[in-house]
């Protein structure tokens, strides 16, 4: 299943050109009757491609959502007052896979000379008050409250951003968790960055405020600048505490870089643990956002004997965007390879029902086969954290780490169900607009009772981060859970 589209700065902001230099003039109305074929055309696309789209809204509910948005745009609309539209529009499926295109988002503000900020930040009592995480120039302290920028407040700002979340079913802690990550690359959209801005913030338990000047660079300058400092964080790493019976494992993807990294470093990492002959493992999945269900399948092997298949069985539609997505990659060498090779691999002969389906056909393929067999899976105490952006794969992670009652699950609820998410999203690009979404393909489920649960998956001990203990420099989640 591939990952849900979404990163954080660096990647929001790397993405190749969408579209050539100033070829949305993002200050010129936009012609309406244009928009509104664009939303009907849209509207048809998704009912042509989604595998089930009236699972989390109703149809009454999804017609009216776009006969909203085709009366606002009636008149014409401005390029980023049209996007978010569209992002809302999209929330009613409370889909998290079928949205607009996240590394995409940021381009054309970044290719018309925008300017950025370089931090990380995460809410607090649904999006109330946002708090610095890091912040890469060093001029905001951790845990800070940011209060206003320019003059502007910045839970305005925040609220206005919020129409480019996300939902999976009735997810709406993960909701304000997904704004977080996407607020600081998209600010500079919802008020002017300058050179030098003037950011108002207050200490935690405190009514004081301070100010600061903090830069506003574009993409290419914050790029040179972290290159500098050598900002750059290793997907998976493992630490092992000073008492030397803890063990702390994080992975912050199951998607990129290359696989042979991802399984070296679980070979290693687990051959490490048994010779410290670690009592405790902690896997912390906070802020992994998913990627392909063979690595987090892999993981779940590590730790425990017992068998356990997920997906159980995927649900596949095939449509004119899903063959569009498959024929980039099943051709050539690669299609003949598939096809005549591997017959007796249950994952590739499912897929190839999948990409084979007939336009507009619905199957369900099931996996029994279990897979190679991991020799000497940990058997220690084990302990999983996840947070409001653990989507996708990792939600079904915790769904597998749930059902083998492999250990206590911490941190606040992930964006998605225990009977599984949306996947495979195929890409779409609006005809006039050019603004590009992706729309879900398959309904990936962990179990056989095709039960779409609603509410996402909560964890056993709720626990938030403390702006407090940042501020202090303490990952207050992670060493609550360590102490265990």
């Amino acid at each position: 299943m591939k990952q849900l589209l979404f990163c954080a700065f660096l990647i929001v902001c790397s993405a190749k050109s969408v579209l050539s230099q100033h070829s949305i003039p993002t200050d010129s109305l936009l012609n309406g009757t244009l928009l509104v074929q664009e939303l009907d055309s849209l509207k048809q696309t998704i009912l042509e491609t989604h595998v089930s789209p009236f699972t989390y809204c109703s149809e009454e509910e999804f017609q009216s959502a776009f006969e909203s948005a085709e009366e606002e745009v009636g008149k014409g609309m401005r390029y980023y007052d049209y996007l978010a539209l569209v992002g809302r529009t999209l929330q009613v499926l409370r889909d998290s896979h079928t949205s607009l295109y996240y590394p995409a988002l940021a381009q054309v503000h970044k290719e018309n000379g925008g300017l950025f900020v370089n931090m990380q930040v995460f809410s607090v009592d649904e999006g109330k008050s946002v708090h610095v995480k890091e912040d890469r120039f060093g001029l905001l302290p951790q845990g800070v409250q940011l209060l206003s920028i320019n003059g502007v407040r910045i839970d305005s700002l925040y609220e206005e951003n919020a129409d480019f979340s996300l939902y999976e079913g009735d997810s709406d802690n993960s909701f304000y968790a997904f704004n977080d990550a996407l607020f600081p690359p998209m600010l500079g959209v919802w008020t002017e960055l300058k050179r030098e801005n003037t950011i108002e913030y207050a200490l935690p338990r405190s009514s004081d405020t301070m100010s600061v000047s903090y830069p506003g660079k574009t993409y290419k300058e914050w790029r040179e600048f972290n290159k500098k400092r050598k900002v750059k964080s290793d997907p998976y790493s493992l630490d092992l505490r000073e008492n030397g019976k803890t063990a702390v494992m994080h992975i912050s993807t199951f998607s990129h870089p290359k696989s042979k990294k991802y399984y070296r470093f679980l070979r290693k990492s687990f051959k490490e643990i048994r010779k410290s002959e670690i009592e405790h493992l902690v896997l912390d999945l906070r802020g992994n956002t998913g990627g392909k269900s063979n690595r987090m399948e892999t993981l779940l092997r590590y730790l425990s004997e017992d068998s356990l298949r997920i997906p159980n069985n995927i649900i596949a539609k095939s449509s004119t965007v899903a063959q569009q997505m498959h024929s980039k990659t099943f051709k050539g060498m690669h299609k003949f390879f598939l096809t005549h090779f591997n017959k007796k691999n249950e994952e590739v002969q499912n897929w190839l029902k999948i990409v084979t389906l007939e336009n507009g056909k619905v199957d369900t393929v099931f996996y029994r086969d279990y897979g190679p067999e991991i020799k000497k899976p940990y058997q220690g105490k084990c302990s999983l954290l996840i947070d409001g952006q653990s989507a996708s794969a990792t939600v079904n992670f915790a769904a597998g780490f749930r059902f083998l009652n492999r250990g206590v699950i911490y941190g606040s609820p992930c964006l998605g169900p225990y009977t599984g998410t949306w996947g495979n999203p195929a890409p779409y690009q609006l005809p006039n607009t050019k603004i590009k979404l992706s729309i879900s393909t398959i309904r990936f489920n962990t179990t056989s009772t095709f039960d779409f649960e609603r509410n996402n998956l909560v964890p056993d001990v709720l626990l938030k981060p403390n702006p407090s203990a940042w501020f202090e420099g303490v990952d207050n989640v992670l060493e609550m859970v360590v102490k265990q």
